[in-house]
């Protein structure tokens, strides 16, 4: 279904409020019809194959909120282009607008359900790296990454495992683990 919403994504004249409802719909029933069971099982292939996650959980809690209090007193965006933050600022005042107290229900819901999913996927022995989705509407680079630690945390990784997450999992992964070259005073390429 997500392949066929973004096919319809990418086509000539998209209908966005339709793929919306589409994607709403997805996003539901993956929360409702969560198996356990069928996930753990789904964890472990992806643990034998050598499959990353990069859940990036800052995006439910700026982008897709469960409430409509406002995020940007807590975030230093005088850092962000005055445009930016302009159109951030539209974009919050269209998400209050349109959220009905159903919409932030679901995004509440799909939230929590995040954090667990990626609890069971650790406990399975799934690799995590950190994302952030930098420059989506109030996902600031630099702060966002802490922000994405403290929820990974929040998720069920130990404080290292986050840390980790965001450094020695993604070189190991690339095949650039040198612990050689991280020795102290070593300043050179």
């Amino acid at each position: 279904e997500m392949l066929s919403i973004r096919q319809a994504a990418e086509s000539a004249t998209p209908d966005i409020d339709a793929l919306r409802q589409r994607q709403r719909s997805l996003q539901e029933r993956m929360v409702d019809t969560y198996d356990p069971a069928r996930a753990e099982a789904l964890f472990r292939r992806m643990r034998e194959r050598g499959t990353v996650s990069v859940p990036t959980l800052i995006w439910s809690s700026t982008f897709r909120r469960g409430s409509t209090d406002d995020p940007r007193p807590s975030l230093p965006l005088q850092c962000i282009p005055q445009p930016v933050r302009d159109e951030w600022a539209e974009r919050w005042k269209a998400f209050v607008a349109a959220a009905t107290p159903e919409a932030l229900a679901r995004h509440r819901k799909f939230a929590a359900r995040s954090l667990d999913l990626v609890g069971a996927m650790k406990r399975a022995g799934v690799t995590i790296l950190a994302g952030s989705d930098s420059m989506d509407a109030h996902v600031l680079p630099g702060m966002s990454l802490h922000q994405e630690l403290e929820l990974l945390v929040r998720a069920g990784l130990s404080p290292l495992d986050a840390i980790q997450s965001a450094t020695s999992n993604g070189a190991r992964l690339l095949g650039k683990l040198d612990f050689q070259a991280m020795r102290q005073g070593k300043t050179d390429p």
